[in-house]
């Protein structure tokens, strides 16, 4: 099977270079009109990107039906070498086929009473009744076996041509992106040009861009006079002043000038922050946490991430923690977290010599407008704490994780300054959910008497009730606070 995968992998990588070379050499009949020479290359590569994910969606296999299936391997594992096999087909192989397809429909219905029934009547039609039925079983198992590998390279197909999608839709972005950029005014960077060289630094060519939510990013390239060596934080203030807003430098580049041509960016600086605490007690009587934590940022945003590995203990806290380490991979390259959720769960279908079985819980903020997006995958209910009430986010019907299925469900929350978000696992809340305790996490939660984060994650813990004292699972609980740096 695995064989199979990768071979699947090589065949796309083909398709992948057949269709860059159709659209590189012999073209497409698409309208490139309007682009830049710099975005074209990139427009070109989307283009190919989303052919091959098209192809690879459209290609389904005819569906088998069980009874044709396991009739046809049967036949050959049975009857070929049979030595009744003569006497058979003059009694008539139509009524042979007939009760096979019964036996066939009654297990795969689990209808196994009707099936000894039926097993009376397959003996009347075969001089070795008892051993082909068992061989008609073993046939049935392999059907389904194949089911399940087929299940698996279609779900395998579909997230690849789902990624290969997401390329193409981050190719455009980016060549969208690179047409945004204009050249700086002629009396705004003259204005930038005379200010800095007062401060010993040269401005070259300088760009600016207003992206989502009008947030202003500004490309300049720097270098100093004189052989020397300035901060960044004084071309800062000179272009605050020039803007009238409250920028930050990328904090991927070096915070100084030096003499040599660079380019440095400037984002508009968030509007809120977010600090965040965390506390987790191992399942009795393990040392190692089961559960994982991750706390990251993003483009203007953080994402605050939780996951529970199947049981507890070494094993549980490697599986999750490779589930955040691929999380944190593909968001850090640019794919969202659908996308990047699918990705991980094409991961662990490839995973055959063992079950392997985590939760995905993300909370994302987004710190220039307060919007706050919840994504689960068998993950327990979220809280948002304000002034006087407990706001609970949770779904009817949870999906399962990332091993059996890709399913996640969603739900978007507006935060005000002042709110806390509490997330917590299944062991937190399990000890909650005995009978009459429902409404005591709700009370928990709203007589906390700790402020900073850390210090509620804790109280949390250590508030559970005192009748479990010893953790039948793995407990962890992470905490934000929401505030606004204006105020």
């Amino acid at each position: 099977m695995q064989q199979i995968i990768f071979a699947m992998f090589a065949a796309g990588l083909f398709l992948a270079a057949q269709n860059m070379a159709k659209v590189f050499f012999h073209g497409k009949e698409k309208s490139f009109s309007g682009l830049m020479p710099q975005d074209r290359l990139l427009w070109m590569k989307a283009e190919a990107f989303q052919t091959l994910s098209e192809e690879l969606y459209e290609q389904e296999e005819e569906p088998v039906s069980a009874m044709e299936s396991v009739w046809g391997l049967f036949q050959r594992r049975a009857c070929t070498n049979c030595h009744y096999r003569v006497n058979c087909e003059k009694v008539g192989r139509i009524g042979r086929k007939k009760y096979a397809g019964s036996l066939i429909r009654l297990m795969d219905e689990n209808k196994w009473e009707q099936y000894e029934q039926g097993l009376g009547e397959w003996l009347s039609w075969c001089s070795r009744g008892r051993e082909t039925a068992q061989i008609l079983a073993y046939c049935m198992q392999e059907y389904y076996a194949e089911q399940f590998h087929r299940k698996q390279l279609r779900d395998l197909q579909e997230a690849t041509a789902l990624q290969l999608g997401e390329i193409s839709h981050m190719l455009r972005q980016s060549a969208r992106e690179a047409r945004k950029y204009q050249p700086l005014g002629e009396g705004m960077l003259k204005k930038l040009k005379n200010a800095a060289y007062r401060r010993g630094i040269v401005v070259g060519e300088a760009w600016s861009m207003e992206k989502d939510n009008r947030r202003l990013v500004i490309f300049v390239t720097l270098r100093t006079r004189n052989h020397t060596t300035k901060s960044l934080q004084e071309v800062l203030e000179v272009l605050e002043k020039l803007t009238g807003r409250h920028l930050m430098p990328d904090k991927n580049q070096k915070m100084y000038v030096s003499e040599e041509y660079e380019i440095y960016c400037f984002t508009e600086a968030v509007r809120y922050e977010l600090l965040c605490g965390v506390s987790r007690i191992p399942r009795a009587p393990e040392r190692t946490c089961g559960d994982n934590y991750s706390i990251f940022a993003g483009d203007g945003s953080v994402q605050l991430c939780l996951s529970d590995g199947m049981g507890s203990g070494v094993r549980a806290e490697q599986t999750s923690e490779r589930v955040l380490n691929l999380l944190e991979e593909f968001m850090a390259c640019g794919f969202s977290k659908e996308t990047a959720f699918q990705m991980i769960h094409t991961s662990f279908l490839l995973q055959e010599e063992r079950e392997t079985y985590a939760t995905l819980d993300i909370c994302q903020v987004n710190l220039y407008t307060g919007v706050c997006e919840f994504m689960k995958a068998g993950a327990c209910a979220s809280y948002i704490l304000r002034r006087n009430r407990v706001e609970c986010i949770a779904f009817p019907t949870m999906a399962p994780g990332l091993r059996t299925e890709s399913g996640y469900e969603k739900a978007r929350v507006r935060l005000q300054p002042g709110d806390y978000i509490i997330m917590v696992t299944d062991g937190v809340q399990d000890a909650f959910s005995q009978d009459g305790q429902e409404d005591a996490w709700q009370e928990l939660l709203l007589h906390l008497t700790q402020k900073a984060p850390k210090r509620m994650s804790e109280e949390i813990l250590s508030s559970i009730p005192q009748n479990d004292k010893i953790p039948a699972d793995d407990r962890t609980v992470l905490v934000a606070g929401f505030w606004d740096k204006q105020e």
